[in-house]
């Protein structure tokens, strides 16, 4: 079993404890990580900014996707489209002052994996408010070896497919 499967089982086993879950979710709060030390501990996660992130994440919003390539592009493209069904957003142009794709090439920007981690909080609030999965297996890899070629995938996985789904729900 590699590290990602073993982190990924672990919190798995862990998603109907409801105290593992909330001590979990300190991780995402800078003064009150220690909080959830105890339980990444049996995992070696203490002070890895990936893992601490995944098991706060996954504690906050528990709701997986595991088949495909889909990636957190995939995910973040979801969370867009909901959000213009609500502003009605038509041409290019408008697209590009939409909140949201501020927010995910915001996401892109981050020069460190620990930026990354900072930002990645209020996105997943956004799919949690709106029940889109995440492939968190994907995502640990991700951020472990957040650099140009992650970047790359999320934007392809963001952009390329938009325009054949917002044609198909016209």
């Amino acid at each position: 079993m590699n590290n990602n499967q073993y982190i990924m089982d672990f919190l798995r086993r862990n998603r109907d404890n409801r105290a593992a879950m909330a001590s979990l979710r300190y991780l995402l709060k800078p003064g009150l990580k220690m909080r959830g030390w105890q339980l990444i501990g049996k995992i070696n996660g203490i002070g890895d900014c990936a893992i601490e992130t995944i098991a706060g994440l996954y504690a906050f919003h528990p709701l997986e996707k595991t088949e495909g390539k889909y990636n957190f592009g995939d995910a973040c493209r979801m969370l867009s489209l909901e959000r213009k069904k609500k502003v009605d957003v038509k041409d290019d142009i408008d697209d590009i002052k939409s909140p949201f794709d501020r927010r995910f090439r915001r996401l892109l920007a981050c020069d460190t994996r620990e930026e990354l981690c900072i930002h990645l909080v209020d996105v997943v609030r956004g799919l949690r408010d709106k029940d889109i999965p995440i492939n968190f297996e994907s995502l640990y890899s991700d951020i472990k070896y957040w650099g140009e070629k992650v970047r790359e995938k999320w934007a392809f996985h963001y952009w390329s497919q938009r325009k054949e789904e917002e044609n198909v729900s016209d």
